[in-house]
């Protein structure tokens, strides 16, 4: 790697060397339909990527004799959840665990909002812009723009909130809005943004990302 870098930054995280900071993080629900690089198919996408803990990957994202299971109504089918997994999400996770293991404050987010007109891709990649920096109205101006209703403008207000109270004081609440609490290695309290509000929860796709951790560990 070339002087600017001269550790991968995994490693920096993993052994808590990076700069002390808070930190809020997260992704989409289904952030990608397929992976960015290419690949035959999803069986041998997996095979490629995880190598001897391929079987185990199979079993995480229902693969039987190369045919997929049922596609999840959050984070769609499963070459969706192991491109979003391997590419966004799981990455996320594991800088947040290392983040906070690090003594660092932390909060994790999903985005899982889904307006009408988009519900064939779900959360995708990007979706959450127009929420977070307000742009709702101009966005829906856009060819085959979704259609945004005040779900949305509710959803956007939230996501306003919080982000503007993280950046005030690096800290998300406010005790106005529902309690988002702190990202920690052992519970991983993430919170989730639906279109029924925020919802905290906890270990966002676990079995996965802990999975994604070892085998980029095995590397």
């Amino acid at each position: 790697m070339g002087g600017c870098c001269p550790k991968q930054p995994f490693a920096v995280f993993a052994a808590g060397q990076e700069h002390r900071a808070d930190l809020l993080l997260g992704s989409n629900a289904r952030e990608l339909m397929r992976p960015f690089f290419p690949v035959k198919g999803l069986s041998e996408g997996i095979s490629d990527q995880y190598g001897p803990l391929a079987s185990r990957a199979f079993q995480v994202y229902g693969v039987k004799e190369g045919a997929e299971g049922t596609p999840d109504p959050v984070y769609g089918n499963s070459m969706a959840q192991w491109a979003t997994d391997s590419q966004f999400r799981c990455g996320t996770v594991a800088e947040l665990v290392w983040h906070s293991r690090a003594g660092n404050v932390s909060y994790e987010f999903q985005f899982s909002r889904v307006p009408a007109g988009r519900e064939n891709v779900g959360a995708a990649h990007g979706s959450e812009l127009p929420y977070v920096f307000g742009t709702l109205s101009i966005a829906g101006r856009a060819a085959n723009a979704p259609r945004y209703d005040n779900v949305d403008e509710t959803v956007s207000n939230q996501m306003q909130q919080y982000w503007t109270n993280f950046a005030k004081r690096g800290n998300p609440n406010d005790g106005l809005l529902p309690p988002w609490p702190k990202f920690d290695p052992s519970a991983r309290a993430y919170m989730d943004l639906t279109a029924n509000g925020p919802v905290p929860r906890e270990g966002l796709r676990r079995e996965a990302c802990e999975l994604w951790v070892e085998n980029i560990g095995r590397k």
